[in-house]
This record gives structure tokens, C-alpha cells and sequence, in this order.
């Protein structure tokens, strides 16, 4: 369906081959599915001869997700795949803004180094999740609300941290942000979850989180370099797996383009 909500916002009606490779599998998140959308964008626009500006590719995205296949989904993900990078974003009733986050290169490198990501086995239905979390959301929980106005406030708080070369400060902060997300919504952890985020904590993690919505998926958790051997090889025991990653600084881009052109039908 994500394919041809692709070709059909386009106006792409021709037979075209379209190959799909990704490194990790779906329902893990790391924002798989808008990245896939993101990157199928990018290519038909380019082979389409329809340049987008990074902002335009985003909104396009969330667009297709969000308004054609009706995914109950934030948007954060499809900015974060358009523009690359660390950013700032604001989201309000008048859209998206995207402010980029000018760190020191040896910060950037350090909180790199710092960072594990563990991948549980599990998989998870974001979409179950994030509607729950709407719904709470929608009528006001006091709960809900409290965890998402603190969250709001570590965010502020980690961004000064990193703006200042704080890591450590940082990565104490991601087990605060923890604390409050498992409030979000029924699902976001379970016991295995918890236990690995345990586990990882009396090694030595500083915090972490699960990525996405939660429910599976990977752990992201800080280490101190003295400690990050001893958290991998613990969570290897309960049969997690370390998965490298970099920082990403472009975005979705074009590798190679031969020149083809897409015929778009007329609409």
C-alpha cells in the first residue's frame, strides 16, 4: 500500500520495478516506515523530474502516511529522515520547524561513542500503541498529560546539556524521559523490557530508552566508556544484540540518477 500511495500521489502509472532493502525489520522503532516512505519519495520526484526541498519532502511524507493511509503517527519521523542531522523541531498548529543543532565535532563523535543500541528480538504494533496514547491524550488524563508536559521540559533541559558538552548529564536525563514515557500509554514496556533496562542499568547505563513508540523494538541506552563492554556483554547474555549505527548528517538523498524520466498520467 505505501508503494502505491507513492506512484499514485505522482501521477505514476507506468510497470516500474521498485526495490526495497533495509538493514533493520519493521515495527522496531526506529522509524522504519517513514523512512521507507521519505527515500520512495525522494526517488520517484527525482526520476520524475520533480525536485523536492527537504521540507517539502517531509510534509509529502507525512502527507502519504498520515492523510492517505491513515496512520495514527506523529511526523517527527519523516522530518528526521528528510533533513538528516540533529535538530530542534517545534510542532505546532502552524506546522513544523526544523532548527538544526550546531554541536563541536568531538561532542557529536563522544555522545556517538556513548550510545548502544540493542535490538530485544521483538517486534511491536506502533499503531495499537500511539492510538492509545492519542485517545489518553484526547481526554486529558492527568497522568498522560503530566509525563508528556515533563518530557517537553528534559527535552529543553537535554538540549542545553549537549549545547554545553554534558553528556553524562544527558545520559542521566534519557532514564527521567524513561520513567515518564512508560506512562504514555499501555504497552510502551512489558517485563522483558523493564528487565533488560535493569539489567543494563546495574552494568553501569547511565539511562536509556526503547526506541519509538515502545513495546520492542531497541534499546538506546548511555554509557559511560568504562562501562559500555560490561552493559553489551550483560543484555548479549539475555540475548539482545548490539546493532552499529552512525550519525547520518544528509538526509534522504540520491546516490546515482541515469536520467529517467516517469510519464505521470494526467490528473
Amino acid at each position: 500500500s505505501l508503494p502505491r500511495a507513492v506512484l499514485h500521489n505522482f501521477g505514476v502509472e507506468d510497470n516500474l520495478a521498485i526495490f526495497i532493502s533495509s538493514e533493520i525489520p519493521p515495527g522496531t522503532g526506529l522509524g522504519s516506515s517513514s523512512s521507507v516512505t521519505v527515500a520512495l519519495c525522494k526517488a520517484i520526484s527525482a526520476a520524475s523530474g520533480r525536485p523536492l526541498s527537504k521540507e517539502e519532502l517531509a510534509r509529502l511524507a507525512c502527507e502519504i502516511e498520515i492523510g492517505k493511509l491513515g496512520k495514527p503517527i506523529g511526523v517527527q519521523d519523516q522530518y528526521a529522515s528528510a533533513y538528516g542531522g540533529l535538530n530542534w523541531m517545534t510542532f505546532g498548529p502552524d506546522g513544523v520547524t526544523v532548527e538544526p543543532v550546531r554541536l563541536a565535532t568531538q561532542t557529536l563523535m563522544r555522545l556517538e561513542s556513548k550510545l548502544l543500541l540493542m535490538f530485544t528480538g521483538e517486534s511491536h504494533d506502533s499503531s495499537e500503541i500511539l492510538a492509545r496514547q492519542r485517545s489518553s491524550s484526547a481526554e486529558q488524563d492527568p497522568g498522560v498529560i503530566e509525563a508528556l508536559k515533563a518530557t517537553q521540559v528534559l527535552a529543553k533541559t537535554g538540549l542545553a546539556c549537549l549545547q554545553t558538552g554534558d553528556l553524562d548529564r544527558f545520559g542521566a536525563l534519557l532514564d527521567e524521559a524513561w520513567q515518564h514515557k512508560r506512562q504514555f500509554a499501555p504497552g510502551v514496556t512489558n517485563a522483558r523490557i523493564d528487565h533488560c533496562y535493569a539489567v543494563a542499568r546495574n552494568n553501569g547505563a547511565l539511562g536509556g530508552k526503547i526506541a519509538g513508540a515502545g513495546g520492542g523494538g531497541f534499546l538506546l541506552l548511555y554509557c559511560e566508556d568504562s562501562t559500555a563492554p560490561r552493559v553489551e556483554a550483560a543484555l548479549h547474555a539475555e540475548g539482545l544484540r548490539r546493532m552499529d549505527f552512525r550519525f547520518e548528517q544528509d538526509g534522504a538523498r540520491v546516490l546515482f540518477n541515469a536520467g529517467l524520466r516517469l510519464n505521470r498520467a494526467d490528473r
